[in-house]
C-alpha cells in the first residue's frame, strides 16, 4: 500500500469548503446525521451523541485520503466555518478508484452547496492522487443525487436489483474518468 501526499486543507470554493472534521461540529454533525430524512438513501443509520462524538474522533487526524479506508471531510460555509455536511472517500488498494459519498443538512440541500463540494473534491482527486477514476452509488430514488452526479459529468456505469434496509431499490452506480478533470484544467 502506497502513502499520498498530505492535502492542504482547507480546500476553498467559490460558496463552501472542506476541510477535516473538527470535534466543534459535533452539534451540527449530530443533527443532520440523526435527521431521518437526510439519512434516507445513506448507507449510515442515525447515530447517538456519543457515537457522533467517537467517529468525529476518528477523523480529527486526516489529512488525505487513505487506500483502503473510508474518511470523511467536512463541507462547511467559508465566511462561518458551519459544518453543512460531509463527503467520504474510499480508495481502492491501488489507488486508482475512489469512491465517494456525501450528505448534507436539510437547511442547506438544493442550492449547489454540495455539488460544488463534490466538484472541489474530484478536482482534487484528479490533480493530487493516483486515481483514474471516481464512483458514486445512489438509490434510483434519490432523484437529486442522480442530477447531482450527471451535472459534475458522471456517467451511468452499472444498474443493479437492490435490497435496502428491508425494501426492494435499484443502485445505479455512475463514474467520472479524471482524465476528462485534468484536459479541463
Amino acid at each position: 500500500m502506497f502513502e499520498l501526499p498530505m492535502w492542504r486543507f482547507p480546500l476553498e470554493g467559490d460558496r463552501v469548503r472542506l476541510r477535516p472534521l473538527q470535534m466543534r461540529d459535533l452539534a451540527n454533525f449530530f443533527s443532520y446525521r440523526s435527521d431521518p430524512a437526510v439519512g434516507r438513501f445513506q448507507g449510515w443509520w442515525p447515530m447517538s451523541a456519543d457515537d457522533a462524538r467517537t467517529f468525529i474522533g476518528s477523523m480529527l487526524d486526516v489529512d488525505r485520503p487513505r487506500t483502503g479506508n473510508w474518511v470523511q471531510l467536512g463541507i462547511a460555509l467559508p465566511e462561518s466555518d458551519h459544518l453543512i455536511g460531509d463527503v467520504g472517500i474510499h480508495l481502492d488498494h491501488a489507488g486508482l478508484l475512489a469512491h465517494v459519498g456525501y450528505s448534507c443538512a436539510r437547511l442547506f440541500q438544493r442550492q449547489g452547496l454540495t455539488t460544488e463540494a463534490v466538484r472541489l473534491l474530484v478536482r482534487q482527486l484528479a490533480h493530487y492522487t493516483s486515481c483514474i477514476s471516481v464512483r458514486a452509488t445512489t438509490d434510483s430514488r434519490n432523484k437529486p443525487s442522480e442530477r447531482l452526479l450527471t451535472k459534475l459529468g458522471f456517467e451511468q456505469v452499472e444498474i443493479l436489483p437492490a435490497t435496502f434496509r428491508g425494501e426492494s431499490c435499484v443502485e445505479v452506480s455512475y463514474e467520472l474518468c479524471l482524465d476528462r478533470i485534468l484536459a479541463n484544467s
